[in-house]
């Protein structure tokens, strides 16, 4: 146990300084890609070993009858704090390549023939280039979502095409749902109640669907505002 722990003091130092170092070359004015790309892989690796370490420690914990549920807990939190960094930073990475792609993404059209030589990406910002004329296109942010009923139908509607979507990974989409959520909302915590593994992703969809988004809840939603929208209407007469 001891030898365990001592292993994870290193390898937590080592995220710590890893996560600081991609931290600052996320925010910086000039950020390189391929150091971003380099410092992330590190981050990466390092964050799979401190996770499995984590959990050999967790299960012996778990095993000894001498320790408390208060002690299970304050592993859990002190384990949560790191994930939900790396998390964190995951986030501001696929930010930062959002901005990246819409950055060098550009429509061109010939004076005359109108012909387009290349499309830019629909879901990142960017400069679109028309004759010799340069626009900046708005970055198009997903509608957030707190736990309001009436609000869960437009929610799932573009999530959706995140959720159907099977080129990205489980893993990824919890981080896109802590991303759509609304920090301490109900939605937020119910998500972050798991624990954010890819085997959890089908669960906290399930739970989203249960808690917000059956059928029964949204037909009584909307009849209570059809019959909202129907005496607003009988007393402004």
């Amino acid at each position: 146990m001891e030898t365990k722990k001592k292993n994870r003091s290193v390898l937590r130092a080592g995220f710590t300084r890893c996560a600081n170092e991609l931290e600052q070359l996320l925010v910086a004015e000039e950020a390189d890609p391929q150091s971003v790309s380099v410092v992330w892989e590190m981050l990466q690796r390092k964050n799979e070993a401190l996770e499995e370490v984590d959990n050999e420690i967790y299960s012996l914990l778990l095993e000894d009858g001498t320790i408390s549920e208060l002690d299970l807990l304050a592993e859990m939190d002190a384990i949560d704090g790191y994930r939900k960094r790396f998390i964190d930073i995951k986030l501001r990475r696929m930010e930062f390549d959002k901005q990246s792609v819409g950055a060098g993404s550009s429509l061109e059209v010939d004076d005359g023939n109108a012909e387009q030589r290349s499309v830019a990406n629909s879901v990142v910002s960017g400069s679109t280039v028309i004759g010799k004329r340069k626009f900046k296109l708005p970055t198009i942010e997903l509608k957030k979502f707190g736990g309001d009923i009436k609000d869960w139908l437009p929610f799932w509607a573009q999530f959706r095409k995140v959720h159907e979507d099977s080129e990205i990974d489980a893993s990824d989409k919890i981080s896109y749902l802590i991303q759509v959520t609304i920090p301490g909302s109900r939605a937020r915590q119910l998500v972050e109640s798991f624990p954010a593994i890819q085997e959890n992703y089908g669960k906290i969809v399930e739970a989203l669907v249960s808690r917000f988004g059956r059928d029964d809840l949204q037909i009584e939603v909307y009849v209570r505002e059809l019959l909202k929208l129907i005496l607003n209407n009988a007393m402004s007469r």
